[in-house]
């Protein structure tokens, strides 16, 4: 130890002002040797840039500094953290599509990408400022905390106005990672409008036309889709993505439908007469037939009919059309001038089938929904009109009366699309659109466009 301490001393004095600096190292390296440590250090003379290997200590003749200089040869371990981030997940995801006029709900959830905590999120996009079309419809931002488990969440509803190309709508947002630093990111959400069509169903010439809607609305030139073979169409109805176009022939012709029009038809028999209505409740199709009666057939996972029987429903008097909402089934009794309602179970059964209590029908033939009102087209003599009705909370109807349509000509269906009602002018070989109002009542009634050409006794629509 005492020849340590000379050696030491010894080295300060060969240092000079140096070796004051370094002192404490020198002292130090004394108390490691008498612990039994390795108590060797390199020091270099000034101006060597010698190193030594001794214990921390850099690659031999290196000195752990730049030449000329000298110095310690040891490094100081270092560690690097890479800061987590914000995930905005949309759905749906790819390009978000909706038809002119029709809502699309559109979900963002926010989380961290390593189930880690960020704190701050926050919205930097003024959501009073989105493209047309966009609204916000709830929101949990901003929020104090998102992890794993703490999600936060963006409820937006795309409603496009009018028919554009796709565009991109981007939010931006902010926050501050697990390293306590600021940060930004943008959720790109890509979006276009779907324009509809519209299928006519023409009993004159037993044929299905499509028509292209603009964004206004109004109709394009029509296209008859390929010979079909219907034998007595009466109406349309679309299940997913297959339809069912009822034929007094007591037939149903079933086609798959898809932008591009309808393909595959086939025609189901057996179990049907001169069905007239269809409509779907899960895997059960209900038929009214001719006949007065009411057919119940299974659809099977190919779309395809079978296993009909024949239903007694209470109340019935000449059927002619159905609807359902939720899990009400509607029946428009075209002689007894009076809606069946009936309850459907969950395997398609019906029960508490009785009268909803409407009024002001003539001769009732298709009938349509909105919200919680029904619009009935009457087809009887001095009836040709639109009658409206309040659907109450146990499905039955009141406050029925005229709904203010004007100049309907035997409307034998009737569709709804955004604020309007299309009706198929049997007589006039047309399909007027009347304006739905803020009250429910219709008005404005007129052709949609002369460009509509090739129908024929329109009886049946579907938008699609």
């Amino acid at each position: 130890m005492v020849s340590d301490a000379n050696r030491v001393a010894a080295r300060i004095r060969a240092l000079g002002r140096r070796g004051l600096l370094l002192l404490p190292l020198l002292l130090s390296s004394l108390v490691l040797s008498a612990c039994g440590g390795d108590s060797s250090i390199s020091l270099a003379a000034p101006g060597s840039g010698a190193g030594s290997a001794g214990s921390g200590a850099s690659s031999p003749g290196t000195g752990g500094s730049s030449a000329g200089k000298g110095g310690f040869g040891a490094s100081a371990p270092s560690t690097t953290t890479t800061p987590n981030t914000v995930v905005a997940t949309v759905d749906p995801s790819g390009t978000v599509t909706s038809f002119l006029r029709t809502s699309q709900t559109v979900n963002i959830t926010f989380t961290s990408n390593d189930g880690n905590p960020v704190t701050g999120l926050a919205l930097t996009t003024d959501l009073t400022t989105l493209p047309a079309g966009w609204s916000m419809s709830s929101s949990t931002l901003p929020c104090e905390s998102v992890s794993s488990g703490a999600v936060c969440k963006l409820t937006l509803s795309y409603t496009p106005p009018v028919a554009t190309a796709t565009q991109t709508l981007s939010l931006g947002f902010s926050y501050v990672d697990d390293t306590s630093a600021p940060q930004t990111g943008i959720a790109s959400i890509p979006y276009a409008p779907t324009a509809h069509d519209l299928y006519v169903v023409n009993n004159g010439n037993q044929s299905v036309t499509r028509c292209p809607v603009d964004s206004t609305g109004v109709l394009m030139p029509c296209t008859s889709q390929s010979s079909i073979g219907l034998n007595g169409a009466q109406g349309i109805t679309q299940n997913g993505s297959t339809v069912y176009i009822p034929n007094l022939g007591d037939t149903i012709t079933t086609c798959s439908i898809a932008p591009g029009g309808l393909s595959g038809c086939t025609d189901f028999s057996g179990g049907v007469f001169s069905p007239e209505s269809l409509a779907v409740s899960g895997s059960n199709a209900f038929i009214v037939n001719g006949t007065g009666s009411v057919s119940r057939c299974h659809i099977g996972g190919n779309a395809m009919l079978s296993a009909c029987t024949t239903l007694i429903i209470p109340g019935s008097e000449s059927p002619h059309a159905l609807l359902i909402n939720g899990s009400t089934l509607y029946m428009a009794n075209n002689s007894g001038n009076t809606v069946v309602m009936c309850t459907i179970d969950s395997v398609g059964a019906l029960s508490n089938c009785g009268d909803a209590h409407s009024t002001a029908l003539i001769s009732p033939t298709a009938m349509a929904i909105a919200g919680s009102t029904m619009y009935l087209t009457n087809y009887g003599a001095g009836g040709q009109s639109v009658t409206r009705c309040t659907i109450g909370s146990d499905g039955t109807l009141s406050a029925c009366g005229s709904s203010g349509a004007r100049d309907i000509e035997e409307g034998l269906a009737i569709v709804l699309l955004g604020s309007s009602a299309y009706i198929a002018n049997n007589d006039g070989n047309v399909v007027d659109r009347c304006a739905i109002g803020a009250d429910g009542n219709l008005s404005g009634c007129a052709v949609v466009s002369a460009a509509a050409t090739g129908l024929s006794s329109p009886i049946g629509l579907l938008f699609y």
